[in-house]
């Protein structure tokens, strides 16, 4: 069976100095992760990166999800404590596993999101959140909870030192067509469900799908640090696109000092040369017009009287 086709990006906002976000993909053992940093600029980076790594070495070495994410949650508790400097640190996790059969698994902590997209969107993850709480608890309804001023109090995450950690977990089937979306509360904090839904219902790669929620996010405020994975089912039989690495690192220190100082650019934007033929057919088309009209208009101002 085919591999998954996917797509996905990272953005600092407009709001922060720093990304706290990691995330990482790799497809030759069919596994995506996104984590969302806490701790303060210095100390939710290095969480959100001891997450990943400690994540996919143990996932490479044949340990379960599940067991991976609680590895990743003691070596951050210990971090946090032999060093005064992130002492406190912690990291939101949401994992997706498929090795291109058609079966996936999901498992998170905190309040990164996993979505199904099947003609509908459909949240697959249930937060770790004192919102949640009060939706649990019949305080609060779902409709009034997006925006909720507390929405960023969470109840779980990697590396809190008082609580032992709960890994929820879920497994599913693919059916053709589906997509899986991936995300930090950047994403969701900004846009409704109806918002994202009606961004991946059109007919785009996944990554052209994936640009466009992180623009939105950062049209309706960018408050947050943003990070999408959108990956397809592999029963729809879609291909990679040559210039999509299969392998997604997590953001070297390099690369986040470099999308800090880009904050106020929107991703996805292309060179002409990266343009799809149609983009870039009417590119040319346009051109050409716009040279025609100026050889009608301009002669006769260089006319001699």
């Amino acid at each position: 069976m085919a591999s998954c086709s996917f797509g996905g990006g990272t953005n600092v906002g407009r709001k922060r100095l720093s990304n706290e976000d990691s995330y990482k993909a790799d497809l030759s053992i069919g596994l995506w992760l996104i984590a969302d940093g806490m701790g303060g600029a210095k100390g939710g980076k290095v969480a959100s990166e001891t997450a990943i790594n400690e994540i996919y070495n143990n996932v490479s070495k044949g340990v379960s999800l599940t067991d991976a994410i609680v590895e990743a949650h003691h070596t951050i508790v210990e971090a946090s404590k032999n060093h005064t400097e992130v002492y406190g640190m912690g990291s939101t996790i949401v994992a997706f596993r498929c090795d291109g059969s058609a079966d996936y698994e999901v498992a998170w902590v905190g309040d990164s999101r996993a979505y199904l997209w099947d003609k509908k969107l459909t949240r697959l993850t249930r937060d770790h959140s004192y919102v949640q709480q009060l939706i649990d608890e019949g305080k609060l309804s779902a409709k009034q909870a997006w925006g909720h001023p507390k929405s960023n109090v969470i109840t779980q995450a990697l590396g809190m030192t008082n609580k032992t950690i709960g890994v929820d977990h879920l497994h599913g089937r693919w059916a053709n067509g589906q997509k899986i979306l991936l995300c930090s509360d950047g994403l969701h904090g900004e846009l409704r469900d109806t918002e994202i839904a009606s961004l991946i219902n059109q007919d785009l790669t996944d990554q052209e799908i994936a640009n466009q929620l992180i623009n939105m996010a950062l049209e309706k405020g960018g408050r947050d640090n943003i990070s999408v994975f959108l990956i397809s089912s592999p029963l729809s039989g879609q291909v990679m696109e040559a210039s999509h690495d299969a392998t997604i690192p997590f953001f070297s220190e390099t690369e986040r000092t470099k999308t800090a100082e880009a904050s106020q650019s929107l991703p996805g934007r292309k060179h002409w040369w990266q343009l799809s033929k149609p983009r870039l057919f009417l590119l040319i088309i346009s051109a050409l017009i716009l040279l025609v009209a100026l050889l009608i208009i301009l002669p006769p101002y260089f006319t001699s009287p």
